[in-house]
């Protein structure tokens, strides 16, 4: 049974356009030092965030595999059928080969095997010389791992970003997509950031990918492409995009929203939106936290325990995140802190040691200012 979904949603005010409520602020805790291993690297007074929530009951958004297909696959269907993820259709060339995959996630549900993988779709084009974009491109709002701050095939800094690229202007390419999108339905996101795929830096990751023992692909000026990284929003505040708990229920079973679009001058390559919520009924409204008062719970937290690590908190934002009570999902407002460590890592091929850090995150319930672990809600 597909799981009800409650939304809270973060404004001054109502839909209607009425107040949201007049309750107090909570209470800020006591002033606290910040320990010495703890180190800011964001300026808190430049935060802005609403005083108060309202409550909305939302559900994922259901695509249309059909209107899906008339807008994005170029080639005859060669196989449907529905699995875990939902309904799918595979593509192939005249010679036979394995050309598209698209598929409109339903969580398992018409399969009767939930996934956990709900709220959007996936596109993809298959390349038949080798050129696999994922192999060299992290297409997902995420913090590098290990492996990609150790060699660096997959870093993102390498490509500039909101910059124009030979094949069609930036202004053109966020048309094409955006018009793709809407034709099929897609709600309206938020852009959030845009990286320009260039031929230099795509043969660089190539390159070094290749000198660690995968097959050499050549990457050329052809190949460049945008990859256009959205965000759900609602009245402006973003639902999170990438994991953040330390456990989840079942499986994939956990509630972050974000879509992609890559785009060459062969068109659309690859596209996906993951669990994106359409709202429902609103609830009640309820006083928020402020950053300053989120940022003195985090410290009096660390301040309990013994930092030995240098730790550093980069960056502190307003998201909805998904927690469930029983069979209900609730979107509550959460701030969420990025926080970093840094330790030194053997590299396995030269030997030496590389620095790399080891992300996490530190959620509050911003209404009641309880530290959050996991989606179920396990307050400490």
């Amino acid at each position: 049974m597909r799981r009800k979904l409650a939304f809270i949603l973060l404004g001054i005010f109502c839909v209607t356009g009425a107040g949201c409520g007049d309750g107090a602020r909570p209470a800020a805790p006591p002033d606290v030092d910040i320990p010495e291993t703890i180190h800011i690297l964001y300026d808190v007074e430049k935060i802005t965030a609403p005083e108060e929530a309202c409550v909305y009951s939302v559900d994922y958004i259901q695509m249309d595999l059909d209107i899906l297909r008339k807008y994005f696959l170029r080639y005859q269907a060669a196989e449907e059928g529905v699995d875990a993820f939902g309904r799918y259709v595979y593509t192939q060339t005249e010679e036979g080969e394995l050309a598209e995959v698209l598929y409109a996630y339903d969580g398992g549900e018409e399969a009767g095997i939930y996934s956990g993988v709900d709220g959007g779709f996936s596109y993809s084009v298959v390349s038949a010389d080798g050129h696999n974009y994922n192999d060299i491109v992290c297409m997902q709002p995420e913090h590098p791992d290990n492996v990609d701050q150790m060699y660096g095939y997959r870093s993102m800094t390498d490509f500039a970003q909101w910059e124009d690229l030979r094949f069609m202007s930036l202004d053109e390419a966020s048309r094409e997509a955006e018009e793709l999108m809407t034709a099929c339905g897609i709600p309206k996101l938020q852009l959030d950031t845009v990286y320009a795929l260039d031929a230099p830096a795509l043969e660089k990751h190539a390159r070094i990918l290749a000198e660690h023992g995968e097959d050499a692909v050549d990457w050329q000026t052809e190949d460049e492409a945008y990859l256009f990284l959205y965000k759900q929003s609602i009245d402006g505040i973003p639902v999170i995009d990438h994991a953040w708990n330390e456990g989840t229920i079942s499986g994939q079973d956990t509630l972050y929203c974000y879509a992609y679009v890559l785009l060459s001058d062969d068109g659309i390559l690859n596209a996906e939106m993951r669990k994106c919520v359409e709202t429902k009924d609103k609830e009640a409204a309820l006083p928020l936290l402020s950053p300053q008062e989120a940022e003195k719970i985090l410290l009096r937290e660390y301040g309990k325990t013994l930092q030995i690590a240098e730790t550093y908190v980069e960056s502190l934002e307003l998201d909805y995140i998904g927690l469930t009570d029983g069979e209900v999902w609730k979107l509550v407002p959460a701030w969420v802190f990025c926080v970093f460590t840094e330790h030194d890592r053997e590299d396995a091929y030269s030997g030496e040691s590389v620095t790399v850090r080891t992300y996490e995150h530190y959620v509050i319930n911003a209404v009641t200012g309880e530290h959050i672990l996991t989606a179920g809600g396990n307050e400490s």
